[in-house]
């Protein structure tokens, strides 16, 4: 017959299957600021409300520092979840399985990354479409929402600073994305796969976009790096196949090796004076790209820059190029002439 539970603040440790089979119980209220739950003698977590099967409401208070490992494990029924801002550590799997939890409301400033084995909060939460980081929020912990396939609605605070790395990684329902004027940086594989996203807006603080961070993106049809952005990360854009426009920013020094290698549908590139090299791969089999206009701020062009590019019809190299990097240009079959300046001094293979 047991309804509603309210753990106190001095609360340290709960015994194992402590609530078990409550099957009344629809509220816990969790005071405790740090506690632990015990394992079995065979290394197995003994959940405290294992079994509580109409448990649909979970509420954190403000001074709550630790989320024990496994303690909402398998709550079927729990729909709604708010995380406090005092939250600075979750244990392993703490929300794992919950698998009818459609929103989180995510308030924590900063806590520990995960890690892709080991117990991700959320894993298995096969019906969580909403995931909302409150005003406070400074850091999105790597792998927090790492293959939750329903998600689609992502709101980020404008407090966040940084993006953790395989935060967003095959969120395939995820269409629409706005990252903030706070974020500065942009982890690596942040939304690797997200193959449902078709726009992104990128902040103008950001100043990194880490390596493969919207990898496979193919739904992506345009981009625009804003003028903050100083270094693209190899494979960033990897087989976006549906990338259509690209603005690069021109405070943009490093354009990463395979950064659009496979963006098929790429029509044109303006490639900004700040960029001073281009590395191997980066416009690997853009088979849709008719003319490139490499600047004079360009030293190097690397090995298979522009291996290929079948539908290329014309290049302009800068005068300051001073080596052009293996493969370069085979198979660029609609490619009928080309200038090489005399700052030129080496020809590779």
């Amino acid at each position: 017959g047991l309804k509603a539970v309210t753990i106190g603040n001095s609360v340290t440790a709960i015994g194992g299957w402590a609530f078990s089979y409550c099957t009344g119980l629809t509220t816990v209220v969790w005071n405790a600021r740090s506690s632990q739950i015990p394992l079995s003698e065979f290394g197995n977590p003994m959940p405290p409300f294992s079994n509580c099967d109409r448990l649909t409401d979970f509420v954190f208070g403000e001074e709550v520092e630790h989320i024990p490992a496994y303690l909402c494990y398998n709550l079927t029924s729990l729909k709604n979840l708010v995380i406090g801002n005092s939250v600075t550590t979750i244990g392993n799997s703490a929300f794992s399985d919950c698998t009818g939890l459609t929103t989180v409301t995510w308030n924590a400033r900063n806590v520990q990354d995960f890690q892709s084995t080991g117990g991700r909060p959320f894993s298995n939460c096969k019906n969580l479409t909403e995931f909302v980081f409150g005003e406070e929020v400074e850091h999105i912990p790597d792998y927090l929402c790492y293959k939750l396939t329903t998600l689609k609605n992502l709101v980020i605070g404008n407090s966040v600073t940084s993006i953790g790395e395989w935060a967003f990684h095959r969120c395939t329902s995820l269409t629409e994305v706005t990252i903030p004027n706070s974020v500065t940086t942009i982890g690596g594989l942040a939304f690797y796969s997200c193959t449902g996203l078709q726009k992104v807006t990128i902040g103008n603080s950001v100043k990194s976009i880490g390596d493969k961070a919207f990898y496979f993106c193919n739904g992506l049809t345009e981009v625009s790096i804003p003028n903050s952005v100083t270094s693209i990360g190899s494979g960033t854009f990897e087989d976006c196949t549906g990338l259509k426009t690209v603005t690069i920013g021109n405070s943009v020094k490093s354009i990463g090796s395979w950064a659009f290698s496979s963006c098929t549908s790429l029509t044109a590139i303006t490639i900004p004076n700040s960029v001073t090299s281009i590395e191997s791969g980066t416009f690997f089999s853009c088979t849709g790209l008719t003319e490139v206009t490499i600047p004079n701020s360009v030293t190097s062009i690397g090995s298979r820059a522009f291996f290929s590019c079948t539908g290329l019809k014309k290049v302009t190299i800068g005068n300051s190029v001073k080596s052009i990097g293996n493969e370069a240009f085979p198979h660029c079959t609609s490619l009928t002439a080309i200038t090489i300046p005399n700052s030129v001094t080496s020809i590779e293979s």
